[in-house]
């Protein structure tokens, strides 16, 4: 399924200080769970922090949370989905990290797009070994599939109206004089035998 990624640039508070008001959905903004909350949104997909019923709060509350609400949680990256650093991963803080996987490498070095990785937006990579201890939220498998177009039916040959067979002049000419020789015969026997030309016919 191809999905059409939301451009980072367009994230409504990204010219505010951290933490400076809430954004739509009361997140904190400038946080990566007020980039990630967006980008899902753009994307299509509904997102609050109370979504289905579960708290989205603290990056660190999303797996189970996402698990809780339906949406499939493994280790498995793919486009689109939600990269989810637990507290306990030796490369981050007690609050856990949220980010938007956009791009899968053949060595499974994955990028991710995010805010407050540091401060602010970044795009970077986490290598394979990094994500094993990740949870990947498949978020992106609620998302429609593209309609495929239907092919164009090819018409079918269009089938010729048969032509009449034409007799040839120089045919024609034959069968006219074949009937003009059989005529001269018959009107040649009946002058000289008139019975004859009748005779087994029954007509006396």
């Amino acid at each position: 399924m191809s999905i059409s990624l939301p451009n980072p640039g367009n994230y409504p508070w990204k010219n505010l200080v951290r933490d400076s008001k809430n954004d739509t959905w009361g997140y904190p903004v400038g946080e990566c769970t007020s980039f990630v909350c967006w980008y899902l949104n753009a994307l299509g997909i509904a997102f609050r922090p109370n979504w289905r019923g579960q708290w989205f709060g603290n990056a660190s509350t999303w797996a189970a949370a996402a698990s809780a609400a339906g949406v499939g949680v493994d280790r498995t990256p793919a486009i689109a989905s939600v990269l989810n650093i637990p507290p306990l991963a030796a490369f981050e803080d007690p609050d856990g990290h949220v980010a938007m996987v956009v791009g899968i490498a053949s060595n499974g070095t994955v990028t991710v797009q995010d805010y407050n990785w540091g401060y602010g937006y970044h795009q970077h990579t986490f290598s394979a070994a990094q994500v094993a201890e990740t949870h990947i939220l498949h978020f992106e498998r609620l998302l429609a599939p593209s309609p495929t177009p239907k092919p164009t039916p090819t018409p079918a040959p269009s089938t010729p109206a048969s032509v009449p067979e034409v007799v040839s002049l120089s045919a024609l000419v034959l069968l006219v004089g074949g009937a003009v020789a059989a005529g001269s015969v018959l009107a040649r026997q009946h002058r000289e035998h008139p019975q004859s030309v009748y005779r087994g016919s029954g007509v006396r």
